[in-house]
């Protein structure tokens, strides 16, 4: 505690004086009391029994200080506030020398002086702010104290309508703390019960039997909408397999015609430089033909020309000659020269449809569609290889009846020029094995009509002559009537048509023994890493075409080989 001398102390007046005791009352009646602090009055006397240890401890110290000092004691006003009013007003006086302390109960006073003190008191504490100055803790203290008494005059003088009457309290701190333990387990019990509620409200609110849960509602709510997206996620997955199924197929027939149409570049390519190859040695043949016409034509002219002067030798007259009779007047005629061919082989008539040219690709379409489709019809009906020889047989068989006809007409013709009359009972009974081969005109002759007319020829007679001819098994041949193989047999028929009406006509080999890597191509089943010519031939799966017999190869012969 600070010192406080008799100089001092002479220095203040009466409100300075007043104020230093307040000042430590201050200390612990900051605040405002209301019905929310039942203990007002225990603070009060806990109050006064500090200041009363205060005063004493100011008597023994400024005891000399004090003596003869006009002021004897103070007093010392606290308020204490209880349901919104004031309850009582105590003085305490301190003796400064001895310093006891005794309590004396004044008379009430009424609300309105007790503010009036008050606003007096505030009113004080502002004028000593500003007569010195103090330290900062003696400067707050004053300033709480101002602030608690304007808080109590405001408090004061609000109206309360609704006030319950103030019950007596009972002096002594034993009861206030019994109420205030019965408080502490009243709001511990509260407490329990609030959370105890709280937990059953929250497990109420999260049942599933609920309807009314708002919870379980959400969660319904989830489950059909997570429903109602794999059933789409369901329904788009069995969509694009199906997509992805078909696009599979797509791909699959795209990579079949790209297949087939390789082949045919293939052969298409094959056939091309065949013709390159055929043309270029019909330019050779006709660059020879036309040096040897040239030396031909240089060496008869020598010939024609004859001396036009008589020798001299003789100085006599020339004889007469004998005069030549008229009658015996003869006037040479040049030699006939034969007619050339229309149809050479070296050279090519584009003006026809049906030539070499034509045919070879025909022969390479006849392979890669026709026979494919047929041999696809035959595969559930025998093995691989019956059926590829089946073909191959159709197809040779073709042209054998195609031969045929061809020979029939040129003997019936033959026979007709040699007897007209026989013309009437010709075709049944008729010898051929007596009757004379055609002229080279005629048979070029009607090999120039033939293939003017070359789709005209039946082709079901053809198939049907080729047909009984055919060395094929009966289990295969009875099957003819399918419409894929009867589409490759019609294809077989006019195809061989046009080959043998050509002059010389056109030759399929099936022959050879032997692989050779320059006119045949290996079957996809077989090893292709060794070609030479030391590979036997099994059986062909299709045969070489030739321009003639012995001729120029137009086309590879596919053939299976060990």
């Amino acid at each position: 505690m600070p010192t406080i001398s008799g100089e001092t102390y002479d220095q203040y007046n009466s409100n300075e004086r007043e104020f230093l005791l307040k000042q430590q009352l201050g200390r612990r009646t900051v605040g405002t009391f209301t019905n929310d602090h039942p203990h007002t009055e225990s603070q009060a006397l806990q109050v006064q029994t500090e200041l009363t240890e205060q005063a004493g401890d100011w008597s023994s110290d400024a005891a000399p200080q004090l003596a003869g000092s006009r002021f004897d004691s103070q007093l010392i006003q606290f308020f204490k506030l209880s349901s919104g009013r004031v309850l009582s007003i105590g003085q305490v006086r301190v003796s400064a020398m001895s310093g006891d302390i005794s309590r004396t109960s004044s008379p009430s006073l009424t609300s309105k002086d007790v503010r009036s003190e008050a606003r007096n008191f505030s009113a004080s504490l502002t004028n000593v702010f500003l007569m010195k100055r103090r330290d900062p803790q003696t400067k707050h203290l004053l300033e709480k104290a101002q602030s608690l008494i304007d808080a109590l005059l405001a408090e004061t003088s609000r109206p309360s309508q609704s006030a319950p009457q103030p019950r007596p309290h009972q002096r002594g701190g034993g009861g206030m703390g019994q109420l205030w333990v019965k408080l502490d387990e009243l709001k511990r019990e509260n407490d329990d019960l609030k959370r105890q509620r709280g937990r059953s409200t929250d497990e109420h609110a999260g049942s599933p039997k609920s309807p009314k849960s708002p919870r379980s509602q959400t969660q319904i709510g989830q489950v059909e909408t997570l429903t109602s997206d794999l059933q789409k996620m369901k329904a788009e997955n069995e969509l694009l397999k199906t997509q992805i199924e078909k696009l599979q197929t797509t791909i699959k027939e795209h990579q079949k015609i790209s297949a087939s149409l390789q082949d045919e570049a293939k052969r298409s390519k094959v056939a091309l430089e065949a013709a390159q190859k055929t043309a270029k040695k019909a330019r050779e043949d006709c660059k020879k033909m036309e040096a040897s016409l040239s030396s031909a034509k240089s060496g008869k002219e020598p010939v024609k020309q004859k001396p036009s002067s008589p020798p001299t030798s003789s100085p006599g007259p020339a004889p007469t000659p004998p005069p030549k009779p008229a009658a015996l007047t003869v006037t040479s005629s040049p030699k006939p020269t034969p007619r050339p061919r229309t149809d050479n082989r070296h050279t090519e008539n584009i003006g026809e449809k049906c030539r070499p040219s034509n045919i070879a690709v025909a022969f390479t379409t006849l392979e890669s569609q026709e026979w494919m489709d047929a041999k696809e019809s035959l595969e559930d009906v025998a093995e691989e290889e019956p059926v590829l020889k089946f073909l191959c047989e159709i197809l040779m068989s073709s042209y054998g009846a195609s031969s045929a006809i061809l020979k029939s007409v040129e003997n019936v013709i033959s026979h007709v020029l040699s007897n007209p009359t026989a013309a009437v009972n010709m075709m049944n009974g008729v010898e051929t094995d007596r009757l004379t081969a055609l002229p080279t005109e005629l048979s070029d002759l009607i090999g120039q009509k033939l293939r003017a007319t070359y789709d005209k020829i039946s082709t079901a007679d053809v198939a049907e002559l080729a047909q009984k001819s055919s060395d094929a098994a009966p289990e295969l041949t009875s099957h003819l009537s399918q419409p894929a193989v009867r589409k490759y047999a019609l294809g077989c028929g006019a195809l061989t048509w046009q080959m043998v009406i050509q002059k010389p006509p056109m030759r399929m080999s099936t022959g050879d023994s032997h692989f050779d890597s320059e006119r045949h191509r290996l079957w996809w089943s077989c090893n292709h890493l060794n070609q030479g010519k030391d590979r036997s031939i099994n059986y062909f799966i299709w045969p070489c075409l030739l321009d003639y017999e012995g001729g120029n190869l137009l086309m590879k012969g596919c053939v299976h080989a060990n």
